[in-house]
């Protein structure tokens, strides 16, 4: 399968790559078969990732939740049987979101380390 196919049914992720590019490169060092190694951009890269991952306002998802539920709503698209099974779902989409954040933030720290 190409790579390309992996990384669009996201069975592997760029990050993935570029770890596997690193350990190559250390694997093989006697052929001396790149030209320039970068680790010190890819960990800034990835730090800076992680900070835009923690930096996400949770009241601002809340407000972006709503209105995307409210759009889909008016659209017909979703329909909810109250106004408390509506608040139930945006309270579990912004739980969601906060362990998907959660995850990502821990899973950058375990490449950075690997990188190092």
């Amino acid at each position: 399968m190409e790579i390309h196919e992996l990384l669009k049914e996201k069975k592997i992720k760029p990050i993935d790559l570029v770890e596997e590019a690193f350990e190559n490169i250390e694997n093989n060092k006697e052929l001396n078969a790149y030209i320039t190694l970068n680790k010190e951009e890819a960990l800034k890269i990835l730090n800076e990732r992680k900070e835009q991952l923690k930096s996400i306002d949770s009241e601002k998802l809340a407000e972006l939740i709503e209105s995307k539920l409210e759009m889909m709503e008016a659209e017909g698209k979703i329909t909810f049987n109250s106004k408390k099974s509506k608040e139930i779902v945006e309270k579990t989409l912004i739980y969601a979101f906060k362990n998907i954040q959660k995850n990502c933030v821990s899973r950058i720290d375990e490449k950075i380390k690997n990188v190092k």
